[in-house]
């Protein structure tokens, strides 16, 4: 074997021990399209799962929350009715199109997210430090949101 079949040989065995396999990646607790994960039909459900990949259904809905500001129009966040419960979609300093929200509100909806029973703080947070401007139980982030054919 030459110096160059070698030098090939050698970095296709690097490039081929960084891979992993979609079950290493599942047992990583990374999220892949193919996973089989929880499906919630409930707050109480959900609660099970804290800090986990979950599948949700409800209907995409909004927390309306009133300003404190006199001549502020309140504050809108997308939000998924579980039941009697709603469960906040995405996080405030990681908003949700508009589109998103004009498009789905009011349908019934499958969500595949992350369920936080406190909404996760903001990347540059400081260990303790509170970053959501509203909390309660949180899918962040959110892998997919997609309308239920038939309902």
């Amino acid at each position: 074997m030459s110096t160059r079949q070698q030098s090939f040989a050698l970095l296709l065995a690097v490039v081929c021990s960084a891979c992993t396999s979609g079950d290493d990646r599942q047992k990583k607790g990374k999220s892949t399209s193919h996973m089989n994960v929880p499906t919630c039909a409930s707050l109480v459900e959900c609660r099970k799962h804290d800090g986990k990949l979950i599948e949700v259904t409800g209907t995409y809905s909004e927390i309306v929350i009133p300003s404190k500001r006199s001549g502020h129009p309140p504050l809108r966040f997308p939000a998924l009715d579980v039941g009697d419960r709603k469960l906040y979609l995405g996080v405030g300093w990681a908003p949700r199109s508009e589109e998103e929200r004009k498009e789905l509100l009011g349908k019934h909806v499958r969500v595949r997210g992350e369920f936080h029973e406190k909404p996760p703080p903001h990347p540059s947070a400081k260990p303790g430090e509170v970053s959501a401007l509203a909390g309660g139980p949180t899918i962040h982030p959110i892998e997919s949101i997609a309308a239920q054919k038939g309902r």
